[in-house]
Formats: structure tokens, C-alpha cells, sequence
């Protein structure tokens, strides 16, 4: 089967900027180089991963990047 990525809207969530390169980066480009749309979305507590910080988060961060 192959997809014409031209024609695809792509999300990508990652926890943390840089994530959705190591990730999905093949997958980035390819949908760019086709003149697809390729988002990526973070999601992350902004916990340092120390395990210091409590158990659940009080609040959720998220942005969006749009690769050109």
C-alpha cells in the first residue's frame, strides 16, 4: 500500500521538543517533502524527571509547532 502524504494531516504528540525528531523525524520529512501537512503537538507537566515532583500535575502544558 503507499500513501500519498500530500493529501494527509499528520499529528505528532510528543512530552518534550525534540521527542518527535528522534521519534518520527523520517516521517516529518517525508510528509513535508510531499506538501503534506505535518503538526506536532507537546504535552508535558514540566516535571525535570528528578521524581521529585508530585504525583499528579495541577496543570498541563501544551503547544503546537508547525514544520515548514
Amino acid at each position: 500500500m503507499t500513501i500519498n502524504w500530500a493529501d494527509q494531516r499528520t499529528l505528532i504528540l510528543a512530552p518534550h521538543p525534540d521527542d518527535e525528531v528522534i521519534g518520527c523525524g523520517g516521517l516529518i520529512s517525508r510528509i513535508s517533502e510531499a506538501g503534506g501537512q505535518g503538526h506536532v503537538m507537546y504535552l508535558t507537566i514540566g516535571a525535570d524527571g528528578s521524581g521529585s515532583d508530585c504525583c499528579w500535575p495541577t496543570w498541563l502544558s501544551a503547544s503546537i509547532w508547525y514544520p515548514t
